[in-house]
């Protein structure tokens, strides 16, 4: 890729570490190239609330049931038979887990899916998400290669103006990238860039 020394002046590479850095972001190149060309995109939100609907459906039918279960067999003074039962439909002869852990368990997954499905279904989205992850972990994986390089890329804005080394290293390498609307950015791509390098950024600092 004849663009490569272009791009590690770009981030700053020490030479010692430029063999390494191309390495890695060929490999970023060719795994945004495979990710696309298996159309790989996030499920649609719609999906992913539908689904957790499901799931606390069913965790809710399987906690009234296991609830009369429970029911019976306290009449009986005989919770471990349950207990068995329980254990046997499981399949798992180690199992340890009384009837009472088991409801309280079904209900919080059935409380906690049916949230989770209010909460991916709510309007608007935060600043900067996108629905494109095989650029995002392009991104990532360019950005975090100049870091382990012991380079840099920045982003930032001035009266509405993207302007820094990560989007121009972007620009470097815009040619080799999918061109189709499955991998490029929604909205401004400077944007998208930030909300990328500060999740990392945030990541070495704490790690530091």
């Amino acid at each position: 890729m004849a663009d490569l020394d272009k791009l590690a002046d770009v981030a700053k590479i020490p030479a010692s570490a430029r063999q390494q850095f191309f390495q890695d972001v060929q490999s970023a190149v060719d795994k945004a190239l495979r990710l696309v060309e298996m159309n790989w995109s996030k499920p649609a939100t719609a999906d992913i609330a539908a689904l957790l609907k499901g799931i606390a459906a069913d965790t809710q039918k399987g906690a009234e049931k296991l609830q009369a279960i429970h029911e019976q067999t306290r009449t009986w003074n005989k919770e471990h038979f349950a207990r068995m039962a329980l254990v046997g439909a499981l399949h798992d002869q180690k199992l340890k887990l009384s009837i009472s852990d088991a409801l309280t368990a079904l209900k919080t997954i059935s409380v906690s899916a049916a949230d989770a499905a209010k909460d991916v279904i709510k309007p608007g989205r935060p600043s900067g998400t996108t629905e494109r992850p095989a650029f995002d972990a392009f991104a990532g994986d360019l950005y975090l290669a100049a870091r382990q390089a012991g380079g840099n890329l920045t982003i930032s804005n001035s009266d509405d103006q993207w302007s820094g080394t990560f989007l121009d290293a972007f620009s470097i390498l815009k040619s080799h990238l999918p061109t189709s609307e499955v991998f490029l950015p929604v909205g401004d791509t400077g944007r998208v860039l930030r909300r990328i390098a500060d999740q990392y950024r945030r990541h070495f600092d704490s790690n530091a």
